[in-house]
């Protein structure tokens, strides 16, 4: 398994990853943008940060985070993931852990005060909290969406 940062070669993966991430996530309701994950890759390259991880000579994660100053004081750097998936295929394979801990590792080299990770609630949550708690995460906000487009 490598996990390295993503360059304007791998937005494609990207892409192709990014269309079986919505497809999961409550937002499949709003249609799939190819050119609005190219956008926001691209601005990830730049100025956050955009991980791949590569399985056996193919992308088999990614993992997407912005990096900004905490609210209360802007001395303070926090990183909140912004989508995280693994295909089918590099699961069970480290992928998903070793995506975090790249993640974890590179906010550290930059000063990053803390890291915020993000669950889907649905099947998956519940082992991704017990990942999370394993590398100690702990919980530290719960959000609650609606959506206010009229269909």
């Amino acid at each position: 398994m490598n996990v390295r940062r993503a360059n304007a070669a791998d937005i494609p993966a990207v892409i192709r990853m990014g269309r079986k991430f919505h497809e999961s996530t409550p937002y499949a309701d709003v249609a799939y943008d190819p050119d609005s994950i190219r956008f926001i890759s691209s601005q990830l390259i730049e100025g956050g940060i955009l991980l791949i991880a590569d399985h056996e000579g193919e992308s088999v994660g990614m993992l997407g985070a912005a990096i900004g100053p905490l609210f209360m004081n802007r001395d303070a750097l926090v990183c909140s993931e912004l989508f995280w998936w693994v295909e089918p295929e590099g699961r069970n394979t480290g992928a998903g852990r070793a995506l975090v801990e790249r993640l974890e590792s590179e906010c550290i080299s930059i000063g990053v005060y803390r890291l915020a990770m993000v669950g889907i609630h649905g099947p998956q949550m519940a082992k991704t909290a017990a990942m999370y708690e394993r590398m100690d995460f702990a919980p530290t906000e719960q959000t609650w969406s609606k959506s206010l487009w009229q269909r």
